[in-house]
């Protein structure tokens, strides 16, 4: 899984791996995910933490 999250980081000499991702046994939530993180729009970590903060 980090080796995902490595792929996703702007600037990542790691290509986008495409073919897990899309892959018909990937369940649905993960082809979610990896479509919104790689339009820029999945939350990071500081944004979870600063929500998770202001709610608790």
């Amino acid at each position: 899984m980090k080796s995902l999250y490595n792929a996703l980081e702007p600037g990542s000499a790691v290509p986008f791996p495409m073919g897990s991702i899309w892959n018909s046994r990937v369940r649905p939530e993960v082809h979610f995910i990896a479509l919104e993180a790689t339009w820029g729009k999945a939350l990071n970590l500081d944004q979870v933490q600063r929500s998770a903060y202001l709610v608790g």
